[in-house]
């Protein structure tokens, strides 16, 4: 699931890089130009019914939260707008059986630390895999 929504945004914002959470300090502390994080923030797996006496279906549900970095001299604005531009193309989107059920409105009120403003996107995604009862 995870590596769908990364795939997406990496094709979708190039040249824009999307760098995962654990690459967070090493594009802050060298980077220049603006980037998106992902992180995942929850993960559940549950069996769901969907009447199929021949096997289950499995639902994952998984959390993600996309950040959007612009350094500080440009404006806060740069980064909002960046995080509607990723809430806009998810909304609601399947992308290889990857359900989008919730793209977030850009947080209220970005982080500014004087080197970087970073504005962030919540998004919920699913996705159903059937399971052969044998």
């Amino acid at each position: 699931v995870y590596d769908t929504i990364k795939a997406f945004l990496q094709t979708q914002f190039a040249p824009l890089p999307v760098i995962d959470y654990d690459q967070i300090d090493t594009a802050l502390e060298h980077g220049t130009d603006p980037f998106l994080m992902i992180e995942e923030i929850f993960e559940t797996e549950s069996q769901v019914a969907i009447g199929d006496p021949s096997g289950i279906c499995l639902r994952e549900e998984v959390d993600l939260l996309v950040q959007c970095f612009v350094p500080a001299p440009e404006s806060s604005d740069v980064a909002r707008r960046q995080a509607e531009a990723v809430k806009d193309a998810l909304r609601f989107r399947t992308l290889s059986g990857v359900r989008v059920t919730n793209a977030s409105p850009p947080e209220a009120g970005a982080m500014n630390d004087g080197l970087w403003t970073r504005y962030g996107c919540a998004v919920s995604v699913e996705r159903d895999t059937h399971i052969p009862i044998p």
